[in-house]
């Protein structure tokens, strides 16, 4: 198109999510345009859903209409939530840490090096590699979570 792209324009630095956050700003706008959902009228609560870390980093952009009222109920702490809530995190951590470190020292050096390697001790290797990124994606709540979140703050 004939344009000239200097140095300063290729070094801008966008935050981490900005295509999230923007997307989800537009869901929000579109969404009050269709009348799909009606405006938000408590202005603290839509901050709120649109710098939402965990969706925001996560995806799928989520409709305000699903996010706004659960920003807006009432909470009460419930030590055997925040328990249990806090078991999954360091069970969590433990999956996203120890096993794909431990995996990894079989892992890495056969797909390093395959040939050095026997055919049963590959299938081996190719089995740990499958439950170490298992074990990485899988640090998430589990449906026991799930169906307590639903009432923790009740």
């Amino acid at each position: 198109m004939g344009w000239q792209v200097g140095d300063l324009t290729l070094n801008i630095i966008l935050p981490v999510g900005i295509s999230f956050y923007t997307f989800q700003s537009l869901s929000y706008t579109i969404d009050i345009y269709r009348q799909a959902t009606r405006a938000d009228d408590q202005c603290r609560r839509l901050p709120r859903v649109r710098s939402f870390f965990p969706q925001l980093v996560a995806g799928p952009i989520e409709r305000a209409a699903d996010l706004l009222p659960q920003f807006g109920v009432d909470r009460k702490f419930d030590a055997t939530i925040a328990a249990d809530g806090l078991r999954q995190m360091l069970w969590g951590l433990f999956k996203k840490l120890a096993w794909p470190i431990g995996l990894a020292t079989i892992v890495e050096p056969a797909f390093a090096n395959p040939g050095n390697y026997s055919g049963p001790f590959l299938l081996l290797a190719t089995i740990c590699f499958a439950f170490q990124i298992y074990c990485d994606f899988s640090a998430i709540p589990t449906s026991r979570w799930a169906s307590a979140n639903s009432s923790a703050f009740a």
